[in-house]
């Protein structure tokens, strides 16, 4: 075993050490000193199944990491860099089921080539190569086999800079999660191409991404295009123009076109105007549908720090079976205004009165493509439309490219009408990701009525340490129930208030934060509350920590319906200049009255890196309470040596 990968790694170091010998009186190639290291490795890990005989596995490895860089002429004409890891494993099995012991020869590369960068026009390619086992700390596994090509020109001018970009992206690829007892299993191709034309006034942006997944037969096509032209005038008035297509062929296929005009008049210094006017049509295989919206709002400064304004906004969308009409108007407050005690008191609020218009036959399945949403700090987000079907929900990101997987990256939460998603730990929807949603929902006669509706906004201010803040949204309405419909959405009252602190001490620094919301309906009521805390600590420059946690616990009519428990911590000791030690403790908690899920992981570290020499320990021992319990031990060693 040890030859067979030993031989790999001599006869590529051997091959980059020639091409690294200059050649007298030729100055058209140069080579840097080539870099990496060779290392060894051992990760052994041992599952226990309750009533099951215990079941587990060591790999060996050896590797070696080539690096280097280099010109061909001159280095502003090309400039190439190299980063190459072949790697061989053999693993051993014990424990029933029996598997097959075997040996896996793996690699890991990346090539780098960019010609004329100094030019006005610039070419950069990027060619990687992955074909890997990958395990990451506290039980998180993937394998990968991946090839990866990147192409990129660039055109500099003063008058329209343009970029121009191709992705080719094949890969096979096992995930599994640490804290979750999901994995799933992908086979996808992508390919992406991207424009980009940009100046002060003018913006266009074509992209088009062809989705390929061989595992389930989904695929498809999706082109967006942008055409925007801002002008500008007097002081700070504005009008923008745009014109944009978002298209997807194969799976779901969709078409959506938008003309919009966004105009802002700074009529004095303390008087400003704004009005934008939208028109959009879209369609599906099933259903065509128009949508014309306009908006006009405007503002006076009464005071400083206090802002008054009147908006108005109109939304009116025409479908096969009938229309739908919705109407607000009212006032708007914002204010700003510092209080005794270094106090700041900031707020916003709202008063209008809504006019829904729905024809009395437009009832049914309707499909909603391409919602746009953002996972917020608390990793969630609620999709717009009421009553939809969660078994219909699929998730992808913003460009296109990854489709998420329910129970892995997200859980649908349905909450009374509403359906709020929520991101998993461990997987890829981290807090701040854009992703757009397709679902059906269901659309009822008077399920909304002409109403009142107030908004309320306050926050308090302590310093820049701790933030006192209430949300309320409250609508009554005025007209009368249809017959034989549902009033799900006639009367509702949605709070939400918390309080966050945050502080900065010479010994670390951190915060706490709890919320609870509240959403009441005519037909439902809803409760949650949310905490969370970190704290990051260090002594004397040697010991460095964090810790934090989250915790939710939601209501449905008054009946406990969710738990969820997140704690962790981490600690890392710099005994000595080369030698440090580390460690975690993860604990997840997942709860509902047909479901309960508990993970429990620690690891201890110890990392030594004497000179050119890295030594690495670690010990992790993971335990996972489900609908398949199992304790997991898992021991790491690795040795390499760099040059």
């Amino acid at each position: 075993m040890i030859t067979r990968a030993s031989s790999v790694g001599v006869l590529a170091f051997g091959v980059v050490a020639a091409t690294a010998i200059p050649v007298a009186g030729q100055q058209t190639f140069a080579v840097t000193r080539p870099a990496g290291e060779v290392g060894v490795g051992l990760d052994a890990n041992r599952s226990s199944v309750p009533a099951r005989a215990d079941r587990g596995l060591r790999t060996f490895h050896e590797w070696i990491r080539i690096k280097m860089r280099g010109a061909v002429l001159d280095p502003r004409f090309l400039r190439f860099s190299l980063d190459l890891r072949p790697s061989f494993s053999q693993t051993a099995f014990f424990g029933e089921p029996a598997s097959q012991d075997g040996g896996r020869q793996g690699f890991v590369g990346t090539a780098n080539v960019n010609v004329l960068s100094s030019s006005l026009v610039s070419l950069h390619l990027q060619g990687s190569r992955i074909d890997a086992d990958q395990r990451a700390r506290l039980g998180a596994y993937t394998e990968i086999d991946a090839t990866r090509l990147r192409a990129t020109l660039n055109h500099r001018n003063r008058y329209l800079p343009m970029e121009l970009t191709f992705v080719q992206d094949d890969r096979s690829q096992f995930f599994e999660s640490g804290t979750t007892p999901s994995s799933f299993r992908i086979a996808t191709r992508i390919r992406t191409g991207r424009f980009r034309a940009m100046n002060r006034r003018l913006r266009l942006a074509l992209d088009q991404v062809s989705f390929l997944d061989r595992l389930t037969e989904r695929s498809y096509r999706r082109t967006n295009a942008v055409l925007s032209h801002r002008l500008t005038w007097g002081d700070g008035s504005q009008l923008l123009s745009e014109l944009s297509s978002r298209r997807r062929r194969g799976t779901s296929p969709f078409r959506r076109l938008s003309w919009r005009e966004t105009v802002r008049i700074q009529h004095t210094r303390r008087v400003s105007s704004e009005m934008w006017f939208q028109r959009a049509g879209e369609s599906t295989p099933t259903a065509r549908a128009s949508e014309t919206t306009g908006a006009a709002s405007l503002a006076f400064q009464a005071l400083p720090g206090l802002n008054l304004d009147v908006r108005a906004y109109t939304q009116g969308r025409d479908l096969p079976l009938g229309s739908l009409r919705y109407s607000r108007v009212g006032p708007g407050v914002n204010l700003t205004t510092p209080l005794p005690l270094g106090l700041l008191l900031r707020g916003s609020g709202t008063l209008g009165y809504e006019w829904h218009g729905q024809d009395p036959k437009l009832e049914g399945s309707i499909d909603v493509v391409d919602e746009p949403h953002v996972v917020s700090p608390s990793g969630r987000f609620q999709l717009d439309r009421a009553f939809a079907d969660p078994s219909s929900i699929v998730i992808s990101s913003e460009d296109g490219t990854e489709v998420f997987q329910e129970d892995f990256d997200y859980r649908a939460l349905v909450a009374g009408p509403f359906v709020e998603i929520l991101s998993l730990p461990g997987g890829r929807m981290p807090p701040g990701t854009s992703v757009r949603v397709d679902y059906r929902h269901t659309l009822m006669a008077g399920a909304f009525s002409n109403a009142w509706v107030t908004d309320l906004d306050l926050a308090l201010l302590i310093g820049s340490v701790v933030r006192l803040y209430h949300r309320r949204s409250l609508q009554t309405a005025t007209d009368d129930v249809i017959p034989g419909t549902l009033p799900a959405l006639r009367n509702y009252d949605f709070l939400t208030a918390g309080v966050s602190f945050e502080v900065g001490t010479p010994l670390g620094n951190g915060g706490l934060g709890g919320e609870y919301a509240r959403r009441k309906t005519d037909t439902f009521n809803n409760d949650s509350f949310r905490f969370n805390g970190s704290w990051s600590f260090w002594l004397a420059n040697q010991v460095r920590g964090r810790l934090s946690g989250a915790h939710t616990t939601q209501w449905a009519e008054g009946i406990v319906s969710l738990v969820l428990t997140e704690a962790r911590g981490g600690i890392e000791w710099s005994l000595l200049q080369d030698l440090s030690l580390d460690g975690q403790l993860v604990y997840w908690k997942w709860r509902e009255p047909a479901r309960l899920e508990n993970f429990l992981g620690g690891e201890f570290r110890v990392t030594w890196t004497p000179r050119l020499v890295a030594v690495e320990a670690s010990y992790e021992r993971l335990v996972w309470e489900n609908l398949n319990p199992r304790t997991e031990d898992r021991v790491l060693f690795r040795l390499s040596r760099s040059f």
